[in-house]
């Protein structure tokens, strides 16, 4: 499931992870490498691997995922 239902009523949060890798299943990509979801990839809580805005606020870095075919 990639919603749950957030904090407050009418609050939903979105597992974007998962939502990425059931829109690429759906085109037919097998195999995904990297963001799982897990607490590895959480940029909050990682400030030696990820920027964060949530975490930093507005001066926090910028980062780019990259999606090749092979």
């Amino acid at each position: 499931m990639c919603f749950r239902p957030g904090a407050r009523p009418g609050k939903w949060l979105a597992d974007l992870p998962a939502l990425a890798r059931q829109r690429l299943r759906a085109l037919g990509v097998v195999s995904v490498h990297g963001n799982d979801g897990s607490a590895p990839w959480c940029t909050v809580g990682n400030p030696s691997r990820f920027f964060s805005y949530r975490r930093d606020g507005a001066g926090s870095g910028r980062f780019a995922a990259l999606v090749w075919r092979v």
